[in-house]
């Protein structure tokens, strides 16, 4: 999953930029090699406080443009975000997804 992430330069020097598809996430920073590195940490951490039982957090739709680049999500924190999205949308219970992907049990 990668999701992009748009910056700008700042009146007063350095950079400063937003993931457009999750509302709140951004970050700054005085260059655009550190602006690439606070992106990766501010969407780790949107990830971490942003998750919750009902996985309302959005998929990436927003597309790449000169003043920007994607940033990869950590697949640890991604597949189990989209394998619960899946989940949910097919109306599978836990056990039931488990026996779909061919796993013996569920939290044993």
């Amino acid at each position: 999953m990668k999701y992009f992430f748009e910056y700008f330069r700042d009146k007063n020097g350095g950079y400063w930029g937003r993931f457009p598809d999750l509302p709140g996430c951004q970050t700054q920073a005085d260059s655009v090699q550190t602006l690439k590195a606070s992106a990766k940490e501010a969407l780790e951490l949107y990830f971490d406080d942003e998750y919750d039982f009902q996985c309302k957090i959005p998929l990436p739709k927003a597309q790449p443009t000169e003043n920007g680049f994607l940033v990869l999500v950590d697949p640890t924190i991604s597949f189990p975000i989209l394998l619960r999205k899946l989940r949910l949308a097919s109306g599978f219970t836990q056990k039931e997804m488990s026996k779909k992907m061919g796993l013996k049990s569920v939290g044993a």
